[in-house]
């Protein structure tokens, strides 16, 4: 749903219909790349990455396995500028433990896929 979304964000900004590829049917990042590769012979054309900007590292490490030209499109950062006096920022919030989690599942992801790496070398 979010590939989708996107897809049609980016036919509002004007990048020509022809040029977006979505795929959907991938259940992670490592999937993701491995299927995308499989859509294109050709391995030098650039390829506009979306994704969070949590999730970004990871998701370009994946996707330069397979493409040489990989440009990172990140979306949804974590920081916004804190609203008010200096004070406010210093009352503990939800929103801080939620982003702690996407930072720790992106650093446990970038292990993993580390360790899958090596191993199937």
């Amino acid at each position: 749903a979010d590939a989708r979304i996107m897809a049609k964000m980016a036919e509002e900004l004007g990048v020509p219909k022809d040029k977006i590829r979505i795929e959907p049917q991938s259940r992670n990042t490592f999937e993701h790349a491995e299927e995308f590769n499989k859509l294109f012979a050709e391995k030098n054309l650039k390829v506009g990455l979306v994704t969070s900007a949590s999730h970004m590292k990871r998701s370009q490490r994946q996707f330069r396995k397979y493409f040489n030209n990989v440009l990172a499109l990140p979306t949804g950062y974590l920081y916004a500028s804190p609203a008010g006096t200096a004070a406010v920022r210093y009352i503990p919030h939800s929103r801080w433990l939620y982003n702690n989690a996407l930072v720790f599942h992106e650093f446990v992801g970038q292990m993993w896929y580390s360790i899958k790496t090596v191993n199937s070398e």
